[in-house]
């Protein structure tokens, strides 16, 4: 396990540390036009800890993702996954139209973002180009997996259970998209969280509906109480909602079995998907 960061900067704001990229020959991508810079590194890199506490020191934050090894990944009997591929908005986007086509708002929370429960299928304007892809996530819609006709038939051949491919439609939601489906998850767990500040950097329950999102730390693995995963077939999505406090969105993580990830590796299908272990206790 270790955690990859990348920070940008302003080479004048923060000159320090651009002296210090510079000393010590620090690999940076440099843009002398806007005086800005960026780097990326490992936090087991030797030069991190003085980074990190000269950015803490100057309440500056940056983007961190916990990268698990392949060992710790053939071990873990459930992970988390997400894709880094994310591309096209949910269709219509005017004021959130989407939502009102996609999903019901009966138990929706406005204040905290937790609540919607899809209805009918997503819109796109165009078909994604693959590539050698087969995951993608649509803006504004993070626990949703949108999968290539390939991976459709690797869960097929494999029996992978837990879901439905249901079509993907044009904007006006009259043409559904050759090859592309939306992975449905139907079951929901029970919320198992465990809520430890080694784990969880914040709990924040909504003033309005009452209900929690979490966030987790860097560099940990998640921890959940291993009976809500008795009987569940090999993905599904978490109880639990997360999001960061404050922000007005909210998700639950997908989450998957060791036979989902044997299947996605065997296949070649997981060049853009990113796995998080969790630990069962």
């Amino acid at each position: 396990m270790d955690v990859w960061n990348h920070v940008g900067f302003s080479k004048i704001t923060l000159k320090p540390l651009w002296d210090y990229i510079q000393v010590n020959n620090i690999p940076v991508h440099n843009n002398p036009q806007l005086h800005m810079a960026s780097i990326q590194m490992y936090s087991s890199n030797p030069h991190w800890p003085w980074i990190e506490s000269y950015l803490r020191s100057n309440n500056k934050r940056w983007i961190s993702d916990t990268i698990f090894s392949k060992e710790e990944l053939q071990q873990a009997q459930w992970m988390y996954v997400r894709s880094e591929w994310v591309t096209g908005y949910p269709q219509p986007m005017d004021g959130f139209g989407y939502e009102t086509i996609t999903y019901t708002r009966e138990d929706h929370c406005k204040d905290c973002g937790i609540g919607l429960e899809q209805v009918d299928c997503f819109r796109m304007t165009k078909a994604p180009s693959w590539d050698r892809r087969h995951f993608f996530s649509l803006f504004w819609v993070s626990d949703e997996l949108f999968v290539s006709e390939a991976v459709k038939n690797a869960f097929c051949t494999d029996g992978i259970t837990g879901v439905e491919f249901i079509p993907v439609k044009n904007k006006s939601g009259t043409k559904e998209f050759e090859g592309i489906f939306q992975l449905r998850i139907h079951h929901v767990l029970e919320e198992g969280l465990i809520l430890d500040e080694r784990t969880i950097r914040s709990t924040t329950v909504c003033d309005k509906c009452g209900r929690r999102k979490s966030w987790g730390n860097d560099g940990v693995m998640l921890q959940f109480k291993r009976q809500i995963f008795d009987n569940a077939p090999d993905i599904v999505k978490t109880g639990d909602n997360f999001g960061v406090a404050g922000n007005k969105s909210s998700e639950r993580r997908i989450v998957i079995s060791q036979k989902v990830y044997q299947c996605i590796v065997k296949h070649n299908l997981g060049k853009n998907l990113m796995f998080y272990p969790i630990e069962l206790v």
